[in-house]
């Protein structure tokens, strides 16, 4: 039998954003940001997330404009915030150490964000910014944070580069500790 193309009509834009989700959780990020061109509504989430995809895949600029576009339409703290970070990280990764950590110390003392797990990736962005000790410490702070909001995946995924940095500091054993406790929980989630 043939399809019915207005079956979904009023749920395509939902579909959408949740199929890019999904293409954004398996690394497909082009293919995310594809998807998400497609919406006819842009809002902040779905340009937050074409903006990580587009970071994902080098397309620095065009992130941060999306970033910039959040900024201008965002209507949460976390909307802001979500924009501040992807800007954040950005511009860290093209070498602008103190731009970065000056956005980020910005993030971290904003007491509008005092509630919002999203600042455990605040602290996690000072991994590509700090030398070892003061980026394990946010790193410590960051597996501290999302603990306390459950985020079980995100805990995970900051700790894997403090793992990396208690090695290469020597201290193998509590390195094998925290990647076994990541480990864990990213195959508890998948």
């Amino acid at each position: 039998s043939e399809a019915d193309p207005d079956l979904y009509r009023d749920s395509s834009e939902e579909l959408l954003i949740w199929a890019a989700s999904l293409a954004y959780d398996i690394g497909e990020w082009a293919r995310c940001s594809a998807l998400i061109e497609r919406r006819k509504q842009q809002d902040a989430l779905a340009l937050i997330l074409r903006a990580c995809a587009l970071q994902e895949i080098g397309k620095h600029d065009d992130a941060l404009g999306l970033a910039d576009a959040v900024e201008k339409i965002a209507l949460s703290p976390d909307e802001h915030l979500a924009a501040s970070l992807i800007s954040a990280i950005i511009i860290g990764c093209r070498g602008d150490q103190v731009g970065a950590r000056a956005r980020l110390d910005q993030l971290i003392s904003n007491e509008e964000y005092t509630d919002s797990p999203l600042i455990g990736y605040a602290y996690r962005f000072y991994e590509i910014i700090e030398d070892y000790d003061e980026a394990l410490e946010k790193l410590r702070r960051s597996v501290a944070w999302f603990e306390r909001f459950s985020l079980e995946k995100s805990r995970a995924y900051s700790q894997l580069p403090m793992a990396i940095m208690l090695a290469r500091l020597g201290h193998v054993a509590h390195a094998k500790e925290v990647m076994d406790s990541a480990c864990s929980a990213l195959s508890m989630t998948d």
